[in-house]
């Protein structure tokens, strides 16, 4: 899973652009036009969002993001995702349905990435404030607001990138296993 191989070198170094990168399929359900709507009306020149993915959206979300250049949309088979996750600050996960578990928000913590969600469905239970960010869904001034928020608070930043880091070394499969493999024991335990 990209992200994982995607660690820091220098943890708490402040980006002479800060990268935001968004890694999903394009399409509607995950709200990445409605975070490019926002991000036109940010008016930072060193700011970048990444968009990656693949699905039905790309060429509409193209015309949507216009001529700006601080906007690139990549296909995965055009781009390198890894390095990517090495050269972003911020993971996006711009979502207008209720994800039960965003493995990109995982992949993200895992490359030390802070992440930046909407307030729906289980991101709301794991993306909490020590390692991201909240935002209402489908409301692009919402994006605008926060992002500028996110660019103010460097400390808050750095912060939450330390924590994300840490968050991210609980996702692996040897402690996947072990929990599955627990619980299957206390089933098992309890049929006797």
């Amino acid at each position: 899973m990209p992200g994982m191989n995607a660690r820091r070198a220098t943890a708490h170094q402040s980006p002479p652009i800060m990268q935001f990168l968004v890694w999903a399929r394009l399409a509607r359900e995950k709200g990445i036009a409605e975070l490019i709507s926002g991000w036109r009306h940010l008016t930072n020149p060193d700011i970048r969002l990444t968009i990656i993915g693949d699905g039905p959206l790309e060429k509409s979300l193209r015309v949507v993001a216009g001529p700006d250049q601080r906007i690139s949309i990549h296909t995965q088979s055009s781009i390198n995702i890894d390095e990517s996750f090495q050269r972003a600050q911020v993971l996006i996960a711009p979502s207008l349905a209720y994800e039960t578990f965003d493995l990109s928000v995982v992949a993200g913590w895992q490359a030390g990435l802070p992440v930046l969600a909407t307030n729906l469905g289980a991101h709301t239970e794991y993306v909490t404030p020590e390692v991201g960010w909240l935002v209402e869904p489908g409301r692009p001034l919402a994006w605008t607001r926060m992002i500028e928020h996110i660019l103010g608070d460097e400390a808050g930043w750095h912060a939450r990138q330390t924590a994300a880091a840490a968050r991210g070394q609980d996702f692996n499969w040897p402690k996947h296993l072990a929990a599955i493999s627990g619980a299957y024991q206390e089933a098992r335990e309890l049929q006797v």
